[in-house]
């Protein structure tokens, strides 16, 4: 099985060593605790006692998610509000520039967050 299709949450053996699947790119080793990253494409082992964590727990992860966006979106708009003050003084070319390098790093963060990949040209 490859790694992208292990649930996050989920133990699995890489490399003869147990893991824990934390984030899309990211598994912790079970002995000490280090993260480490790994490819999509790593072909990995799920342990045998491991199942798939239940529809509640997907439920759950979805209101997680929901509820981090909706946080990072007030934060997000408190960033543009406060880096609009400053950037007042600056030619509306510079403002641009520097408010749509804002958005694009938030739309990352929101792909990320909700496991969905950009598409091309973003």
């Amino acid at each position: 099985m490859k790694f992208h299709q292990v649930q996050i949450g989920q133990r699995f053996l890489y490399r003869d060593h147990v893991y824990e699947k934390v984030s899309p790119v990211i598994a912790r080793l079970e002995e000490s605790g280090e993260q480490k990253f790994l490819r999509r494409a790593d072909a990995v082992q799920p342990l045998a006692t491991e199942s798939l964590p239940s529809t509640e727990t997907s439920l759950r992860k979805n209101i997680e998610i929901k509820k981090v966006s909706s946080l990072f979106d007030g934060f997000y708009n408190q960033c543009v509000a406060s880096i609009e003050a400053e950037l007042a003084a600056l030619p509306g070319a510079h403002k641009e520039k520097v408010l749509a390098q804002l958005q694009k790093a938030a739309q990352q963060f929101t792909l990320e967050l909700t496991g969905k990949r950009p598409r091309k040209g973003d």
